[in-house]
């Protein structure tokens, strides 16, 4: 189990710095601020492009960590689907919004922030819906073959 959880967490902190640094290049894609790899709330409250680009490089590798560690709780036996996924989207939740808000991702306003909960919670529940789906698929077709077999 050990070495699962190092390598979910791993592969999600790789994950994460891409994820990370898309996200806080988008607005210069959508033409709301001048080309910059970091969010310009960064660059100001550390000083430095280059500080703030590893920092937000750092913290979105960590968001990418605990998403993808946060997966394991879908491989307890003794927790419901609903259980798990409530879970991993709770613990999510509490370390993107500071890590978002530090970052300068989103801003301190309540209506963007609500906006973001239903959009990543939206955006979740896409997700979980589609790998229920395939895992129910695959689950079928084994129990398919077991049955020619026996």
């Amino acid at each position: 189990m050990k070495k699962k959880y190092l390598r979910y967490t791993g592969l999600g902190f790789l994950i994460g710095i891409v994820v990370g640094n898309v996200i806080a290049f988008l607005p210069v894609l959508l033409g709301k601020r001048d080309f910059t790899l970091v969010s310009p709330v960064l660059k100001e409250e550390l000083g430095s492009e280059g500080s703030a680009f590893l920092v937000q490089t750092l913290l979105s590798g960590l968001l990418g960590a605990v998403s993808f560690a946060g997966m394991l709780f879908y491989k307890r036996d003794d927790w419901s689907m609903i259980q798990s996924a409530a879970v991993h989207w709770l613990l999510i939740l509490l370390f993107y919004f500071p890590i978002a808000l530090y970052c300068g991702w989103i801003s301190e306003e309540p209506r963007e922030m609500l906006i973001m909960v239903l959009v990543m919670t939206a955006v979740y529940v896409l997700i979980w819906l589609f790998m229920n789906l395939r895992y129910r698929k695959q689950v079928k077709e084994l129990n398919r073959k077991l049955e020619e077999r026996g």
